[in-house]
């Protein structure tokens, strides 16, 4: 397993607020070697919603909160599992797949059922 420092950050107005925690990469999706955070793998945006509750991508390429607050990932950077184990008295950390798995409930995907919650939806309604 992989072990990061993670730093986000949120802009809102004059006001800018940043969060640090540690992230275990125990690598549920295979794609993610958690070298580099990518826009094209959604792991940037798994990130930020699992921080900010919300991850929406302005025109332009700027990152929301779905509202009026900028967010972002400042730091992304690889400790060994002593340093983890140190900062982690200190700092929360959390499962890269606990992230993954509050992500795809957010977007609608059930990982279970491979499914949609659209999908779901009808089927219940149709019940």
């Amino acid at each position: 397993m992989k072990h990061y420092l993670a730093r986000t950050s949120c802009r809102h107005g004059n006001y800018e607020y940043s969060d640090v925690f540690l992230v275990v990469l125990d690598n549920p999706i295979g794609f993610f070697d958690g070298s580099t955070l990518d826009e094209s793998d959604e792991t940037d945006k798994a990130i930020l919603t699992w921080n900010f509750d919300d991850c929406s991508v302005e025109p332009g390429g700027a990152y929301t909160d779905g509202g009026d607050r900028f967010i972002s990932i400042k730091e992304w950077l690889q400790i060994d599992k002593h340093e983890h184990d140190v900062l982690a008295k200190i700092l929360p950390s959390i499962l890269f797949s606990e992230i993954w798995k509050t992500y795809q409930k957010k977007i609608g995907f059930n990982s279970n059922l491979s499914e949609s919650k659209t999908q779901e939806k009808t089927v219940r309604t149709a019940a």
